[in-house]
């Protein structure tokens, strides 16, 4: 194609420059049959070969557009409720029993179920099932499982992964029925994203089904297909949405004598029994079992070369009178080429204005920009390459890659392994406890360590290093375990010794054990977490005789520790931020930690004991009555998951200090200043309610405060104590039913809820120095006198 042009332009440059319907028309006058009937197919056959080349190109551009995007989309909406469901609102419907009074409980829930703002659109709806407690929560409303109304369709897709263990996959149950289903039935007729919750846990007791909003994915499928029509099938043959209902149908039924995962993923024709021809392009999606195909009108666009093949016939018949009608069969013969022109300038990308009269020099140019964009294309995923590796690691530690399309990837990008390697996570020591926990300091600082590490050690990693959980995870890879070790050990010092010189810190490294699978990425990842924890309790305790910022996974045991968890530190804690006292809370919390480390907690037990403190701190400001969120920015629904993924005790520390008890404690003292008063009449209701059968820990549970708070309300509104003030009220009431009254000593015992007359006579006698039936005496002879 370059040479024609080039020989076209030394012609041009020799002759006058007369447009080609002139050219066209002392042609016609000059040449015989022969040459007409070669020049007409010669021109329909360059023009469909090249047509055909383009329209192939645009569609497999079309195809990988679409399944980019649609992927993308519901990528990250699994992503999203994957991690939602690891929030406190989630776990509390998992693991508690719930009621219609639990009002605000549920509300966080329905906000957390309905997913992020950004989202939101692309969600219909969503039905969690708890099958323990037997409750269902959806947005349509709340209801027990018992009155669910298709509990075996339900069933089904609750079970419908178990030979897999798989816990969270999409399920594709259209239907054409317009009918309004029941507040009761599970809406499973839509495409659904199901995860058995707890994702983690081997026999779960809950699913969450998230309905998608079928409008909104039509529109991001048929989103700039420039033209083609958008078709979707699954990997069972059955039609998911089509714009051109007609081609879908003969597809379909040119598929059904063969497997559909057997079609080609590449350019090929399709021709409809109703004699339509198309051309299509079909790709696999990562995120569904489904084929995207785009389908081009292959009619719609070959108009040009239709029209050249009739007017070369039409010529051939009317040989005879050519001469004459010359001039008018050279406009009809030019416009085709006109248009042709103009197609395909439209078609070409580069939009700059072309001021040539050679129309064929014009399609030549053009095709030759598609040509050169393709290119373009290519280099650009060249560019990308270091992303594309990066957002493959990611997709491994999230195991959110399938099995067989792994090695795939890694020949797309060129990766290769050796026989064995290690994942590490790496996480930099800093700033002491008594410092604010800085924790967007800490992520700018690992993109920072990143971004500047140098060739010599990047050149150590199978991918380039990630982000992931607030450490720096990466990758090494070595033919032999010996070689491996070294590999790592040569990475940790060089690693190491570049963070001190630039940052002036220190790494602390967890390893994996050695894995010769890449399909086990993942639990390689985990492993290496579970190094980096363990790693600061052998630092602690000093007991162990490596490195000290550097653990292997296979080097340390997870034997239980036999530690229990001291529930009377954890009162003394609480109470210490309940009555303000921020420096010794802040010391009781590092005789917590010390105790951790010096009985060598590990592992889960570490977690959980570290977020049960947590938790009974945060529960001091919700006893008070404090909206917890407010307390935290809204966000309370994170900070579990942020503290979870701190692997130094120092940060750990600071971070229970200043993110936790430090804004609680301020928030209570707030708080309480501006409600004595009101908690105070609070307080004489309830006793006057009981008259005064009370006791002040039943009045703070009654109340909802702590003992130690009431008594202090006590002290600054009435200047006693909560037992003398209630003793003097009852004395009070006791003194009007013996002087307004005939009520005997008994029945007065008995109104005041005394357990007999004796113990009423005795507390009676004490206050008011005489017996209730002698001060009645003395008020009827006063009265009398």
């Amino acid at each position: 194609m370059k040479v024609g042009y080039e020989k076209g332009a030394i012609m041009k440059s020799s002759r006058l420059n007369i447009n080609y319907k002139y050219r066209i028309f002392c042609s016609i006058v000059l040449i015989t049959l022969i040459p007409i009937i070669f020049l007409g197919f010669y021109s329909y056959r360059t023009y469909v070969t090249e047509l055909s080349d383009k329209i192939q190109s645009s569609s497999s551009a079309s195809v990988n557009q679409v399944k980019n995007r649609v992927d993308t989309l519901l990528f990250n909406i699994r992503k999203n409720y994957i991690e939602a469901v690891e929030e406190e609102e989630i776990k509390w419907l998992l693991e508690d029993e719930i009621w219609y009074s639990d009002y605000t409980k549920l509300v966080k829930a329905g906000k957390t179920l309905w997913g992020p703002t950004y989202y939101t659109e692309y969600i219909e709806g969503y039905t969690f099932i708890n099958f323990s407690t037997e409750w269902v929560l959806s947005n349509r409303g709340m209801y027990k499982y018992e009155m669910v109304k298709n509990k075996e369709e339900v069933e089904e897709v609750f079970h419908l992964m178990d030979d897999t263990l798989s816990r969270n996959y999409w399920i594709t149950r259209l239907t054409t029925s317009t009918e309004t289903l029941a507040t009761e039935t599970v809406n499973l007729r839509n495409i659904s994203l199901v995860l058995n919750l707890p994702l983690i846990q081997k026999n779960p007791n809950g699913m969450l089904v998230v309905n998608l909003n079928m409008n909104k994915l039509k529109n991001v499928l048929k989103e700039d297909l420039a033209g083609a029509d958008i078709t979707v099938i699954d990997k069972e043959g059955s039609l998911i949405y089509s714009t051109n209902l007609e081609f879908a149908r003969n597809y379909m039924k040119e598929n059904e004598s063969r497997e559909i995962d057997k079609q080609p993923i590449n350019n090929t024709m399709l021709k409809s029994e109703e004699g339509t021809e198309y051309s299509i392009a079909v790709k696999e999606s990562d995120a569904m079992d489904w084929y995207y195909i785009v389908s081009y009108d292959w009619g719609s666009v070959n108009h040009g070369g239709e029209a050249i093949l009739s007017i070369t016939f039409l010529l051939f018949g009317l040989m005879i009178v050519i001469l004459v009608l010359s001039w008018v069969f050279t406009n009809k013969l030019y416009s085709p080429v006109f248009q042709l022109a103009k197609y395909v300038t439209g078609l070409s990308p580069n939009k700059e204005n072309d001021t040539t009269h050679n129309e064929f020099d014009l399609i030549a140019k053009r095709i030759d920009n598609l040509v050169d964009n393709n290119t373009v294309l290519e280099n650009l995923v060249i560019s990308q390459q270091p992303q594309l590796m990066e957002l493959f690691q990611l997709h491994l530690i999230c195991g959110d890659i399938k099995e067989e399309q792994i090695h795939s990837y890694m020949e797309k990008l060129n990766l290769s392994i050796g026989k064995y390697y290690m994942v590490m996570s790496i996480n930099l020591k800093s700033q002491s406890s008594e410092e604010a926990y800085d924790e967007a300091g800490q992520d700018a600082l690992r993109i920072d360590t990143i971004d500047n590490m140098p060739d010599k050690i990047t050149g150590y990693f199978i991918m380039p290093p990630v982000c992931n959980a607030r450490t720096i995870t990466c990758a090494i890879t070595a033919e032999d375990k010996k070689e491996l070790d070294e590999k790592v050990m040569n990475c940790f010092s060089e690693l190491d010794i570049f963070v001190m010189e630039k940052y002036n810190l220190h790494i602390s490294m967890g390893i994996s054990a050695a894995y010769e699978d890449i399909k086990e990425f993942r639990y390689a990842y985990q492993e290496s977490i579970e190094a980096l924890k363990g790693n600061e309790i052998f630092n602690r305790t000093k007991d162990y005789e490596v490195h000290n910022d550097l653990m292997f996974y296979s080097d340390f045991t997870t034997e239980e520790s036999g530690f229990t968890y001291d529930r009377m530190l954890e009162r003394e804690i609480k109470e210490a931020v309940d009555t303000g006292e921020k420096e010794k809370a802040f010391e009781l919390v590092d005789v917590f930690l010390n105790s951790l480390i010096t009985n060598n907690v590990r592992n889960n037990e570490m977690s959980l004991s570290l977020q049960r403190c947590m938790i009974a701190i945060i529960l001091v400001a919700i006893d008070a009555g404090l909206r917890v969120n407010k307390i935290f920015d809204n966000d309370l629904s994170s900070i579990l998951l942020r503290f979870n993924q701190i692997y130094d005790m120092d940060k750990i520390s600071c971070f229970l200090k200043h993110e936790v008890i430090v804004p609680i404690i301020a928030n209570l003292e707030e708080f309480r200043t501006s409600k004595s008063s009101e908690i105070m009449k609070d307080i004489q209701e309830l006793i006057e309610s009981t008259k005064g059968d009370v006791t002040l820990t039943e009045c703070a549970e009654k109340l909802n405060y702590h003992p130690t708070y009431i008594w202090k309300v006590m002290k600054v509104e009435k200047n006693t104590t909560f037992s003398n003030y209630v003793s003097g009220y009852r004395l009070e009431e006791a003194k009007k039913l013996v002087v307004q009254t005939n009520m005997t000593v008994s029945e007065i015992a008995s109104k005041l809820r005394y357990t007999n007359s004796q113990n009423f006579i005795r507390f009676f006698s004490k206050l008011e120095g005489k017996t209730p039936g002698k001060y009645r005496q003395e008020y009827k002879n006063l009265e009398e006198f």
